[in-house]
C-alpha cells in the first residue's frame, strides 16, 4: 500500500509539469513530440497482455485509503483497457450516506468497464517507460442493478481531468486520465466526474486508481 501510494504521489507531482501540452507540438517549454503510427503501435504491443492488481481509493465511510482487487485486460489491435469487475461500490463514495442511491450502490456487484488508451510521448527517457492517456468509452459507463426488488438504471460520467481531495484529506489536487507503464506494471486513473441513479444524479468528482502488474 505504501508503495502504490508513493507512485500515486509521484504520478500527481510529474502531471503537474507535464500536464500543459502543446496542441502542435511546437512549445518551446516541453519536450513533447507527437508518436508516430508506427511508435504507438509498438508502444501497445509492449503494454497488451492481462493484468492482476488492485484498485485505490478514498473510502469516505473511514476516511482513510482503501482497495479492492481486480483484473483487466489490455488488447493492442483496437487499445482497449477492460476491467472484468469494476467494483460498483466505489461510484457510491461521495453520495450522501442517507441516500438510497448510496445503499443501492453500496450493494451492487462488479460491472465490466471499458477504455481506449491513447499512447504519447513524454520527457522521460528510460528504455521501456510508456505513458498514455486512459479515457472511458464515451466518458461513460451504463448498467442496470436491483435493489430490494426493484431493478435501477446506473449511468456514471467519467472525466480528463478534475480538482479533488488529495489522499490525505488535507487539501485538494488536479488529477488527470493518466497512466504509466514500467517493467510490466501498470497504473492509471479512472475519474469519476458523476453517477446517476435512476432519477437521482449526484456529481462526486472521486479519483481512483487501479496498479497492478502484467501476468500474461
Amino acid at each position: 500500500m505504501k508503495k502504490v501510494f508513493y507512485l500515486m504521489l509521484c504520478m500527481i507531482v510529474g502531471l503537474c509539469a507535464t500536464s500543459c501540452l502543446s496542441d502542435d507540438g511546437n512549445d518551446n517549454n516541453n519536450n513533447y513530440t507527437p508518436l508516430t503510427q508506427e511508435q504507438k503501435a509498438a508502444q501497445m504491443k509492449a503494454m497488451s497482455g492481462l493484468y492482476s492488481g488492485w484498485i485505490y481509493y478514498i473510502n469516505d465511510t473511514t476516511n482513510t485509503k482503501d482497495s479492492t482487487s481486480i483484473s483487466w485486460e489490455l488488447t493492442s489491435n483496437d487499445s482497449t483497457l477492460t476491467i472484468f469487475r469494476f467494483p460498483v461500490k466505489v461510484l457510491a463514495n461521495g453520495i450522501s450516506r442517507a441516500s438510497d442511491a448510496r445503499k443501492i450502490l453500496m450493494a451492487s456487484e462488479t460491472e465490466s468497464v471499458s477504455a481506449i488508451l491513447h499512447p504519447y510521448a513524454n520527457t522521460v527517457n528510460i528504455n521501456g517507460y510508456y505513458t498514455f492517456l486512459f479515457f472511458p468509452r464515451d466518458f461513460k459507463m451504463e448498467f442496470t442493478t436491483e435493489y430490494e426488488d426493484k431493478v435501477y438504471d446506473v449511468k456514471v460520467e467519467f472525466a480528463d481531468e478534475m480538482s479533488a481531495y488529495t489522499t490525505d484529506w488535507t487539501s485538494s489536487s488536479y488529477y488527470y486520465a493518466y497512466g504509466e507503464y514500467y517493467e510490466n506494471k501498470m497504473q492509471g486513473y479512472l475519474l469519476i466526474k458523476s453517477v446517476k441513479v435512476g432519477d437521482n444524479s449526484f456529481t462526486t468528482g472521486w479519483p481512483t486508481l487501479i496498479f497492478g502488474n502484467k501476468t500474461y
